[in-house]
């Protein structure tokens, strides 16, 4: 609803035809269904087994994660102020929201496979760096709040192909020792 109410002005709609509105709200329920879908795929898939290299992923965006990445456009422009009203403008644009919800939508009632992080170690020997990346990233959120949410949820929306190429590439490893024929000797 917040999406319909960013991109529409609420039942005012000043400035936005009622077509424009009736698809955004269209829209905006189908991002819900798809949200209401992936919740219903997470509760049954906890007493399924699951295969070991699926360990590190989730199937298809979370649905706190899909909510991040449908809010970026109004995280960016609430963060940018007036520095930038043509882009501001372009990412309050009722087509660039449509596209959000349909594109996150798709995202989160999809079987791919995206990050999780639950059951990451992180080694010794990199965990200053991943120390000084989280001061800076607290740095970064003190001074300008919304713009890094904003950003860091763009930079989410990116991981979903970066982590579909690692997770073939997890699962070939995985399935390799199984496809391989035994020695004949």
């Amino acid at each position: 609803m917040f999406m319909f109410y960013w991109l529409t002005g609420g039942p005012f709609h000043i400035g936005v035809n009622v077509q424009t509105m009736r698809l955004v709200l269209g829209c905006a329920l189908f991002y819900a269904l798809c949200d209401c879908f992936r919740l219903a795929r997470f509760n049954t898939m906890l007493e399924q087994p699951a295969l070991p290299y699926w360990k590190h992923f989730f199937t298809g965006v979370p649905a706190p994660g899909g909510c991040w990445m449908v809010l970026t456009p109004a995280l960016v422009v609430t963060g940018l102020e007036n520095r930038a009203p043509e882009f501001a403008a372009f990412l309050r644009s009722p087509a660039t929201g449509i596209f959000m919800l349909l594109f996150v939508g798709m995202l989160m009632a999809s079987r791919l496979p995206t990050i999780s992080l639950k059951s990451i170690r992180i080694p010794r020997k990199i965990l200053p760096y991943v120390m000084a990346a989280l001061l800076l990233l607290l740095a970064l959120l003190a001074t300008n709040f919304w713009l890094t949410l904003g950003i860091a949820g763009a930079l989410y929306v990116f991981t979903v192909p970066v982590t579909g190429a690692i997770f073939l590439k997890v699962r070939s490893a995985y399935e390799r020792p199984l496809t391989a024929e035994p020695n004949k000797g």
